[in-house]
Order: structure tokens, then sequence, then C-alpha cells
């Protein structure tokens, strides 16, 4: 007989997790516990834990470059908080079929602003966090004691409309990355760094027009008063080992690299740097 929750018939999701917690500590299997107490058979999948410490901003494009490669109902729990313990809101979404749970400070807006605010299933719900956690909890730890459980209880199926009231807030909203295109190049900047040293730059959709055209282009960097020239490639393959090269990325944009090799490293880039495309 299936478990039920407040007459709803319980069923099995799956459970993303994103924070910025690393795996040295507890505190994943802590977090983990709390959605399994509230979903015994749900499947956790860690997108990530490293994270930087408190960068939203990194964290929000993990999340945003990850969720639709999941099935519809799946429930996406990103936990980077720099705010916790203050009075900011804890969120529970659903955009496109899809669940999240994350603190009201930039980690869903680009997510939720993407879909039409008429959309028939998209619903954000500020967690009533008096109503469904009356035990102590942590101050500094809202992810174990709070985001957790509610995750768990939407992968046990309790409809999210009994997690709280609609948000009428504010939705907080990240600065965005700097990209200007005009006759004499590109100025943008590192937006990510992958493990492979690979340097995604900020791209919109005139930086992506402008790159079409290219074979061969000149970067300005902060690291030299010298131009560093990369080659266009569709792939890494194209050019031999060493290689500096520009190409479109895996998660759609356009990326710094080196073949075989790190091109942060070599370049000594960091994500912010500003470069200069010509």
């Amino acid at each position: 007989m299936p478990a039920t929750h407040r007459g709803v018939t319980l069923v099995r999701r799956i459970v993303t997790l994103l924070t910025d917690f690393g795996t040295s500590d507890g505190y994943v299997g802590q977090m983990k516990g709390a959605i399994l107490q509230r979903s015994g058979d749900c499947q956790l999948v860690d997108i990530t834990h490293e994270i930087p410490p408190q960068n939203v901003g990194l964290a929000a494009r993990a999340l945003g470059s990850s969720w639709k490669h999941f099935p519809v109902g799946t429930v996406h729990l990103a936990v980077v908080d720099p705010g916790v313990g203050t009075d900011r809101d804890i969120l529970a979404a659903t955009v496109a079929g899809h669940f999240f749970v994350a603190p009201n400070n930039g980690l869903l807006s680009a997510i939720i602003e993407a879909r039409p605010a008429d959309e028939a299933d998209r619903r954000i719900i500020s967690v009533d966090v008096d109503r469904f956690f009356d035990s102590p909890t942590s101050n500094t730890f809202h992810g174990r004691d709070i985001m957790g459980p509610v995750a768990g209880m939407l992968a046990a199926g309790v409809p999210i409309a009994q997690l709280g009231e609609p948000f009428t807030g504010q939705l907080i909203e990240l600065p965005s990355l700097v990209v200007g295109v005009d006759a004499e190049g590109v100025r943008t900047e590192v937006a990510a760094i992958d493990h492979f040293g690979n340097c995604s730059l900020a791209t919109t959709f005139e930086f992506e027009s402008w790159f079409a055209t290219k074979r061969r282009v000149r970067a300005q960097l902060p690291s030299s008063t010298e131009s560093v020239y990369l080659e266009v490639c569709r792939t890494y393959g194209q050019q031999p080992a060493g290689a500096n090269v520009l190409l479109t990325g895996s998660q759609g944009e356009i990326e710094i690299a080196v073949v075989n090799g790190n091109a942060a490293e070599k370049f000594q880039l960091s994500v912010g740097d500003s470069v200069t495309l010509a």
C-alpha cells in the first residue's frame, strides 16, 4: 500500500543537490539524511558540492545549466546561502514541471523569470518555516534543518501549495555579466572556469553572431601586455596539443581553452577577469 500524507499518495522522485559544502565534512550527509527522513525511497543525485564558498553566481550558473537534463518531476535543492539565519525567504517553486528549493538570494531568479508569469504550472511559495519546523533549528544550517526537509516533502509528493503561502515579494536578481560588442570587437569577462581549466566567457546572442564569422581571434588578457591569438574551432581535436583555441563549449558558452592543457593556469585567468577579443 503506497504511503500517504494528508490524503495525498506519495511518490518516488529524484532529488538533485547543489551546494558549496565541499565533501570533507559531514554537512552533505546530514542534509541527505534530512531529505531521506521525509522521502526514504527518493533517488539523490549530486550535481556538485564544490561551488566556491558563498558564490551564489556560480551556483546559479551550475543549476541553470543542469536542471533541464533531469526528468520532469525532479526536485532540485540548491543551498549556497550566505544569508543563512536572516529573515530572507526560503522558496519552493515549480517551473516547467520541475521543483526547486533554495533561498531567495538570486539562485532561482533566472530560471523562474525565463518562464511566462502566467504559465499554468509556474508557482512560487514562501515556505512557512514556523508551521513545518517546530523543533529548534540551527541558525547556520537551514540546508539540513529546513530546505532539505522541504525537498524531501516535495519528493514524497506533498503538494507545493501545502508548504506555505504564494510568494509576493521581490525575487533577488544577480548582477548581469558585462558583454559589449561593437565594430572593434568584444569586451566580455570570464564567467566560470571548469575542472579542466577551460574559461567560459559571458556570452550573448551578439557575441555568438560575431564569433560565427571568425577563424582566428586576437585576445587581450589581464596577465599579459601582449595579445594572445586563439584559433577558432569546433572541437579540441581539430587543433594540436598545446594550441590556444576559442570554441563553443558543452554548456553553450564561448570558451577559451588550451588543447590538452589548462587555459586558466596558462593565462592566469580568474572568474571576473575582463577579456577583449578582436
